[in-house]
């Protein structure tokens, strides 16, 4: 697993998990931490997701 993850690898989307959601969390698992998004612009994206709940529906 760890060596998996070390090459990158990342988990696909869990099923019916929103497009948008699934991109925040690839975003959190950068292997470089100034790659990662601040714990506030998090708490900013995910704001702004549930205010917008049509834009959590699943292509």
């Amino acid at each position: 697993v760890i060596l998996s993850i070390e090459e990158g690898y990342r988990l696909p989307a869990p099923m019916g998990c929103p497009v948008a959601l699934h991109q925040l969390m690839l975003l959190c698992w950068q292997k470089e931490r100034s790659r990662r998004p601040r714990f506030n612009d998090v708490v900013s994206f995910l704001d702004k997701l549930i205010r917008n709940p049509s834009s959590l529906l699943t292509l």
